[in-house]
């Protein structure tokens, strides 16, 4: 069985048991999806996810958000839209950055979730965020969910006693 296969195999048997919310730590690689998902469980209800998205699958979308404010951007000297590049990532490559962040960690936050079976009662507050051009994008983001509350079996044994008065 190629390792592949056989990692493949595990994530099929851990989500179809899905015994996720009981494990302190779940670790999962999705080779033929888009993320790397490391879910944390910090006590009864909250939980850290952590996701790394590769940059071969972030690149187009990258890309098109690149070229779409490029078009935009207007500076004396030059039309709109006919802005050299090397000028636009001088000036524009970290807002173009922060907004490409600010868009798709919200997708791929709702992509784990989904993956993981996990319904958050809050929104989630992102703890860490590293990304670049021509790198992964990785965060972390930190959220609570319903706890699992187990009641102790209740037996009629303990009797309580009142005296009612009339008045």
């Amino acid at each position: 069985m190629s390792s592949i296969n056989f990692l493949s195999f595990i994530a099929t048997l851990v989500f179809s048991d899905r015994s996720i919310r009981s494990i302190d730590r779940f670790s999962i690689f999705i080779l033929f999806g888009i993320e790397i998902l490391d879910l944390i469980n910090k006590n009864d209800f909250s939980r850290n996810l952590k996701v790394i998205v590769p940059w071969d699958d972030l690149k187009k979308e990258y890309y098109t958000e690149f070229n779409k404010v490029k078009s935009q951007y207007q500076i004396p000297g030059f039309r709109k839209g006919k802005v050299p590049e090397n000028l636009v990532r001088k000036n524009l490559l970290h807002s173009i950055d922060t907004q490409f962040v600010d868009n798709y960690v919200n997708v791929y936050y709702r992509k784990g979730l989904e993956e993981l079976k996990l319904v958050p009662i809050n929104q989630g507050q992102i703890t860490k965020v590293d990304f670049k051009e021509n790198s992964n994008l990785e965060f972390e983001i930190s959220f609570e969910v319903k706890p699992k509350i187990k009641l102790p079996k209740y037996k009629n044994k303990n009797k309580i006693k009142t005296q009612k008065y009339i008045a």
